[in-house]
């Protein structure tokens, strides 16, 4: 239907007097049509750096049995983790550039047992700036929030990820623009495969940068494995999920002029962030989201 009329307007325009109209609602994966999608996908330019590559290997350190998600910390400053926490010092503080020290950065590390034909974190293409509906002046919109917000093709920002299993992940250099309109709940990017091209698949001790707009995905496990995951997020989160989130024991938490911390269930079909005065967040009736890590 033509998206310049409400429904309403355009019920009135088929059926000026009283009268039953059924109306047909189709959801779309996200705001732009099929035939749109390959406009909001950019290839990195031929002379330029790209959106997502490897640039250091590293051993994986003993597995501990780990498994904490975006704890925040103190980039730069080993005495804001856990000392159970330093044996991966040597990696974070690879990942850990000029601009970024002294700026609270979120670490996810899980080592767990994979069984053939599982992935170890969540399944299905996605990029990790997530979409949430946020009320903004009384009226719901679609926002994307950062998650390690990156400066175009420069290796600023962004995160850093990497297993100590082979082809246990895959990540496109693609980087998506207008993400408000193309990107799915929670950053899906399923309905984009087809046009993304052929992806790389992450190596064994690959630490890899990628911005937070790059495509990727975690695959099945070609046999049972004990996977180690590792992943570093810059300073700009726009959102921090304390229900699905690893809170610091050391007491560092997110930095309030950069990230809201919100309390609601991101999984579950009613609750979602409503943005009030003054920050504060309330439920909101939504559509089921998709599963993210």
């Amino acid at each position: 239907m033509d998206d310049s009329l409400s429904i309403a307007e355009q019920c009135a325009l088929q059926s000026p007097g009283p009268s039953e109209v059924t109306i047909t609602l189709i959801q779309r994966p996200c705001r732009a049509r099929p035939h749109e999608y390959q406009d909001y996908i950019e290839h990195p330019p031929p002379d330029h750096m790209a959106y997502a590559r490897p640039f250091k290997c590293f051993e994986f350190p003993e597995p501990q049995g780990i498994n904490i998600n975006m704890m925040p910390f103190r980039m730069g400053d080993q005495n804001s983790l856990p000392t159970d926490l330093h044996q991966y010092w040597n990696m974070i503080e690879t990942c850990t550039m000029r601009d970024q020290r002294g700026k609270i950065g979120f670490l996810t590390i899980q080592e767990s047992q994979v069984e053939e034909g599982e992935s170890q974190r969540r399944p299905g293409l996605h990029v990790e700036a997530p979409k949430v509906i946020m009320s903004v002046g009384g009226v719901l919109e679609e926002q994307v929030h950062p998650w390690g917000m990156h400066f175009g093709w420069r290796k600023i920002g962004g995160l850093y990820m990497g297993s100590n299993v082979g082809n246990s992940c895959r990540i496109w250099n693609r980087k998506l623009i207008n993400p408000e309109a193309i990107v799915g709940p929670l950053g899906s990017v399923e309905h984009l495969r087809e046009c993304l091209g052929e992806g790389e698949n992450m190596q064994a001790g690959q630490l890899w940068w990628l911005t937070d707009l790059t495509p990727h995905e975690s695959l099945p496990m070609e046999q049972s494995v004990h996977r180690q995951y590792f992943r570093l997020v810059t300073s700009s989160v726009g959102m921090w999920y304390a229900q699905h989130n690893t809170p610091n024991p050391l007491g560092i938490e997110p930095d309030p002029e950069i990230t809201q911390v919100v309390t609601h269930n991101k999984f579950h079909e009613e609750d979602g962030p409503v943005q009030e005065e003054g920050g504060a967040s309330t439920p909101c009736k939504k559509e089921p989201a998709h599963t993210a890590d």
